[in-house]
């Protein structure tokens, strides 16, 4: 459990902002890491909130205030918060063993501390695994710049024999929205690749391109019921199927 006095001796430099909350900023050569550290809470839980280059105390304060009583430590949840300046839905809720916030400067004291991460409602599904939730923001969705635009949770499970390329054991991979593109292209004409997508609600299409110029969209996995598209129309399709 975290003390402001444990804080204080671990940390350094800290800024009181209001009861229980705290600011403490990490200076970096090449940007500032501000964590908004939240003590004395229900369950005996402590929360952080991280910022790259940006300090809003407002918005810290507001985002703790909306953060749910009871809130689960064996795994990741997602949590609807009120409309806000930056655009967020929800807060997904990190229990310590899946992040690394604040470890190695403190141990036993961090075994309550939950990551808080703003997310827009798309970005993630909420029941994502520690090491697929590391991939994402490391790869894909930079979750401490407040100011992002939103990055759709994207996975695919492909085959392009013409460019002899695909995912590995039928096991989907997250990728970025531009190279998602870019294989929807790669597969025209392709008469046996194909291209899977799910999105944050685990939801599934599949494309496939079996002459040059004709797309067919598949929902729910249902080939009975395919959906002669153009590629305007496909990436239109693809679009709002991501959010």
């Amino acid at each position: 459990m975290l003390t402001e006095n444990n804080i204080r001796e671990r940390v350094g430099e800290i800024k009181n902002i209001n009861q229980g909350l705290f600011l403490c900023p990490f200076q970096l050569p090449a940007k500032t890491i501000n964590n908004y550290i939240k003590i004395e809470n229900p369950q005996d839980l402590d929360f952080i909130l991280v910022s790259f280059n940006l300090r809003d105390d407002e918005f810290a304060n507001y985002l703790f205030e909306s953060l749910p009583d009871q809130i689960d430590l064996t795994r990741i949840s997602k949590n609807h918060i009120p409309s806000n300046k930056y655009g967020f839905s929800d807060v997904l809720l990190v229990p310590p063993t899946c992040h690394s916030q604040l470890k190695g400067i403190f141990d036993k004291e961090r075994e309550n501390l939950i990551w808080c991460i703003p997310i827009h409602k798309y970005e993630f599904s909420g029941n994502e695994s520690k090491e697929e939730l590391r991939e994402m923001y490391i790869r894909t969705t930079p979750v401490q710049d407040w100011k992002r635009k939103g990055v759709p949770k994207i996975k695919i499970y492909f085959s392009n024999p013409k460019t002899k390329s695909g995912t590995i054991n039928k096991n989907p991979v997250i990728l970025n929205y531009e190279y998602l593109i870019n294989e929807i292209k790669e597969i025209n004409g392709v008469e046996n690749g194909f291209l899977e997508i799910t999105n944050y609600k685990n939801e599934v299409i599949e494309i496939v391109s079996p002459l040059e110029g004709q797309y067919f969209l598949i929902l729910n996995r249902d080939d009975s019921k395919r959906i002669l598209m153009t590629i305007d129309q496909i990436i239109e399709a693809v679009d709002q199927f991501l959010i």
